[in-house]
């Protein structure tokens, strides 16, 4: 004769959102399974089958629901496939990302190079605006000015634009320091 498992509906926490970690609860089962799976998916599309409980959100599943499946075994009992309920939609990802800060003599004839830090997750393009009493004088790749004569006595800052797919963009400026 084969049993039949009784299990309660597992459950998902964290956060939705690209990067983040969500874990799966499956709850009590009777008898206990032998081996337990965890199918992770955002949609109809299956990110992650494994014995983890645990799904670190890729950008692939950006704008979806996930849902975990938890499927137990055991001998002598007919295999069971439990959904848990959706995730709210997951959203963009967000750095974590320091105030840049100027390094350098600040003065004229002397070149300033911006220092971004360490960005978590590390951005895939940089862009460096610099601005001069606020008015941009140098936007690009570069993160370092020349700084001219005309200059002298004003406030130079630089705007650090970090962008990846998945994540929502970040910009930070440095603190101005008068050339």
């Amino acid at each position: 004769m084969v049993g039949t498992f009784v299990a309660a509906t597992p459950t998902i926490s964290g956060t939705a959102k690209v990067g983040k970690t969500l874990t799966a609860s499956r709850g009590t089962w009777t008898p206990t399974p032998s081996t337990v799976t965890y199918v992770w998916k955002a949609g109809t599309t299956t990110l992650k089958s494994s014995t983890s409980n645990q799904l670190v959100i890729p950008v692939s599943a950006k704008g979806k629901q996930i849902t975990v499946s938890v499927i137990g075994a055991r001998s002598d009992y007919t295999t069971k496939t439990v959904t848990s309920a959706k995730t709210a939609t997951v959203a963009a990802g967000t750095f974590s990302a320091p105030r840049p800060y100027l390094k350098g003599t600040v003065e004229y004839g002397h070149t300033v190079t911006a220092v971004r830090g360490t960005w978590s997750p590390s951005p895939s393009s940089l862009t460096y605006v610099w601005k001069i009493n606020g008015t941009v004088v140098k936007r690009g790749t570069s993160a370092s000015l020349f700084l001219r004569k005309a200059w002298n006595g004003k406030q130079v800052t630089v705007t650090v634009i970090g962008s990846r797919a998945g994540y929502t963009s970040k910009t930070i400026t440095s603190y101005a320091k008068t050339i």
